[in-house]
């Protein structure tokens, strides 16, 4: 029998690091070395070992991180586990200039500004900050328009939006996340002519009252992070490895996404969505 174990992390700007770990014909002591480890008690140790702060890809914490998942594969029936570097680029969040959504009346002022990182909830929350807001893959800049709620972007909410004499372009869409990857709703906004894209979760649980902490429902508080990149793998080499000699790798050809998108929370998305009815209201995304 042999085993076999792939997990992605990544290390460094434009370091992708690979883990696997391989064995030789395993014995009857190394599987139950496995169900000894493999325990609803020992999963819950090592989940929160993983979550316990915040490790965005290609930082110092990931690479702990993966360093971490390969010292476990040591301790269990692996007999060889391999680190590989592979060339990527990544995106970040700038922190001391995080980006930011703003609401405007009809004169130009700013009647509420959108947070770019979620209120803690919890004390460990309050010693484990994480990044600002954001989504990967975006285009830079600021972009100031109109904004129209277009509920999930898929082709549907569009066609009820044009039934009723209501154009996405030349505007900013509010876009709640569901139904299919992010990314494609921005694509479907983009292709109907918006300038922008501002993302929000859907969290009106109706038959639940409470939200975390006291359940395991996200707090409207929360915002998500993720990338709008559609595609698979690096960006720069797309079907193929991402190492330095690949046929395909273009260096500076960045894969932005052709409009500004901007994650919020749920509060946030509750304030746009009241101000909606009033037409001369505007958002700004820098």
């Amino acid at each position: 029998m042999i085993l076999f174990a792939l997990l992605i992390f990544v290390s460094g700007a434009l370091s992708h690091l690979l883990l696997t770990s391989l064995s030789a014909p395993v014995s009857p002591h190394k599987i139950d070395n496995i169900w000894r480890v493999v325990k609803s008690e020992k999963l819950r140790e090592y989940h929160i070992d993983l979550t316990s702060s915040s490790h965005i890809a290609g930082s110092a914490e990931n690479y702990q991180l993966a360093k971490y998942v390969r010292d476990r594969f040591k301790d269990f029936a692996f007999d060889k586990v391999n680190m590989k570097n592979y060339s990527v680029r990544l995106p970040f969040p700038d922190d001391s200039k995080p980006n930011s959504v703003k609401l405007l009346d009809s004169n130009g002022s700013v009647t509420h500004s959108c947070a770019n990182q979620e209120t803690p909830l919890t004390e460990f929350e309050r010693s484990h900050p994480t990044t600002p807001l954001f989504n990967a893959w975006s285009k830079t800049g600021s972009v100031r328009a109109p904004y129209v709620f277009v509920n999930g972007a898929a082709d549907e909410d569009f066609a009820y939006l044009e039934g009723h004499n209501i154009t996405v372009k030349g505007k900013i869409a509010l876009i709640r996340l569901g139904g299919m990857f992010r990314g494609n709703q921005v694509a479907n906004a983009a292709e109907r002519g918006a300038v922008g894209a501002v993302l929000f979760k859907d969290l009106n649980y109706p038959e639940k009252t409470f939200r975390f902490p006291e359940s395991e429902l996200a707090p409207i508080s929360s915002g998500q992070r993720g990338s709008i990149y559609v595609g698979d793998g690096d960006g720069d080499s797309e079907g193929w490895p991402s190492v330095p000699d690949s046929p395909l790798k273009k260096e500076g050809a960045l894969r932005q996404s052709v409009i500004i998108c901007q994650p919020i929370t749920g509060e946030d998305a509750a304030v746009l969505l009241r101000a909606l009815p009033k037409m001369s209201s505007k958002l700004i995304i820098t």
